[in-house]
């Protein structure tokens, strides 16, 4: 079996990097517990200010990985604010 890792990029690169692109944003895997299955995502570009990620998240992000990863944990993410 793939890596829990390997698996949430696998998700990301099929379906949730081309809908963020599009408004100019980018999503990358911050970090992964392999044995707990949490995952937290790290929002840039203008996914990071954007008023909206948080229900772009929750309705298409999280989903989109919970629906492809059976026992997945948690689905958290944080911004790049460009510190």
């Amino acid at each position: 079996m793939a890596a829990l890792r390997e698996m949430v990029e696998e998700v990301l690169a099929r379906t949730v990097r081309p809908i963020v692109a599009r408004d100019g944003g980018e999503v990358s895997v911050a970090s992964v517990d392999e044995t707990g299955g949490a995952v937290v995502l790290l929002y840039r570009g203008r996914c990071a200010g954007c008023p909206a990620i948080g229900l772009t998240h929750e309705r298409i992000v999280r989903p989109a990985i919970e629906g492809s990863i059976p026992g997945i944990g948690a689905v958290t993410y944080t911004l790049d604010l460009g510190a």
